[in-house]
């Protein structure tokens, strides 16, 4: 019994990672017969069901998570500013050295060390540190945090697609940020299925791209 119950919080919290990359898992990955596939956040390692699973959508990771993996950029997400609803802004585009300032809340280092470092290091070649107050594991929560007026997030542009109505997604200037998604698998020779879903990304590879930044554009209200 202990078993079965295991397994179902094991399907349900596969499923709740799945949902926060919506609306980008069904562009990048169709239902393929025989391959099980895993969209993840990025504190989630892809090799934590050894033999379960073939390939992971993930952020990039660290030269040492990435050990023993190979893997392929699917799109470039670009990263935005969160701020809360009720700040007054005359435009929707805020240049990051304008935030110097600010409360940060930022997706914990421990988790995402690739997510968090990009990050502060955008910061600080814009000419600060950035004060960060909080380090939820959860882009929920950090929106939530944003909207009750604790600081304010940089994060991915698909992160929009959580519910956030007391927030509002803003473009970084310079517009030159971005946070890699990429199709992670294990080193050696792919099965026959894997391969062809590897052929299948190859050859979708510009209409995948072009349809989550459509989407995107359209969930984030944001405009270049």
């Amino acid at each position: 019994m202990t078993q079965n119950l295991k397994k179902k919080t094991d399907l349900a919290t596969r499923e709740q990672h799945l949902d926060a990359y919506q609306p980008l898992s069904g562009m990048v990955v169709p239902r393929f017969a025989g391959i099980s596939t895993f969209m993840r956040l990025p504190h989630l390692a892809p090799a934590q069901a050894p033999g379960e699973i073939d390939i992971a959508i993930t952020r990039a990771l660290s030269p040492e998570r990435s050990k023993n993996r190979q893997s392929r950029v699917l799109l470039r997400d670009p990263l935005v500013a969160v701020l809360p609803q009720s700040r007054k802004l005359k435009s929707k585009k805020i240049r990051l050295a304008d935030l110097a300032n600010e409360r940060f809340i930022l997706f914990h280092r421990k988790g995402a060390p690739v997510v968090f470092d990009t990050i502060v290091g955008a910061c600080r070649s814009h000419g600060f540190s950035p004060r960060v107050e909080n380090e939820p594991n959860s882009m929920q929560t950090i929106l939530s945090l944003v909207e009750a007026e604790e600081g304010v997030a940089i994060v991915p542009a698909s992160t929009s697609s959580l519910r956030s109505n007391g927030v509002q997604f803003v473009r970084l200037v310079p517009n030159n940020l971005y946070l890699d998604l990429i199709a992670m698998w294990p080193l050696g020779e792919p099965s026959a299925v894997l391969r062809t879903f590897l052929d299948f990304l190859s050859a979708n590879a510009d209409a995948i791209r072009t349809k989550a930044e459509l989407a995107l554009s359209s969930i984030a209200r944001i405009k270049s």
